[in-house]
């Protein structure tokens, strides 16, 4: 396998939402728990899981084709990729990684997966709103400025779904 892949294992990211997790498990149910089977929460936890971690890899796969990034972004982009999900949100690795975690705490029904899911949003939001886009708007200028009024950051915009939904000529 690429040497490349095998560093996520070892990031932050699998840190996040792999390791943490399973340590919290262990610290709040002693072992990993066996799940009693509900539909309602099962299907909530595979909507927030799946969803989040197909959002991660398209973003992800849309950051090193486009942007021209390493796969485990050790190094920045040197394009600032507006295409796939980044036309929808601005942050969606950070969506992406949030609902993972949620869906964890979804499925396990844990309050310490709830509260670490907390933790990392608010870590994710703090890092992105006073580090990251200030970067950008350094490293891109106007294009990013333009960019940002025009996608929203967590949430998509109303426009961007008049937008993907207009009739073409």
């Amino acid at each position: 396998m690429n040497k490349q892949f095998w560093r996520f294992f070892i990031s932050i990211p699998a840190a996040a939402v792999i390791y943490m997790p399973l340590v919290l498990l262990l610290l709040e149910f002693h072992r990993i728990p066996l799940v009693e089977f509900s539909w309602l929460r099962f299907g909530i936890a595979f909507i927030l899981l799946w969803g989040g971690i197909m959002l991660v890899m398209w973003a992800y796969l849309k950051l090193t084709k486009e942007g021209n990034a390493r796969f485990v972004l050790r190094l920045p982009t040197t394009k600032l990729v507006k295409d796939g999900p980044y036309q929808l949100i601005r942050n969606p690795i950070a969506v992406g990684t949030g609902a993972i975690l949620l869906g964890e705490a979804v499925y396990f029904a844990s309050w310490y997966l709830l509260i670490w899911t907390l933790i990392v949003v608010e870590v994710m939001a703090y890092h992105i709103t006073h580090v990251e886009e200030y970067k950008l708007a350094n490293k891109f200028g106007q294009e990013y400025v333009n960019y940002k009024m025009d996608v929203g950051r967590w949430f998509p915009k109303w426009n961007v779904f008049r937008q993907l939904f207009k009739k073409k000529k």
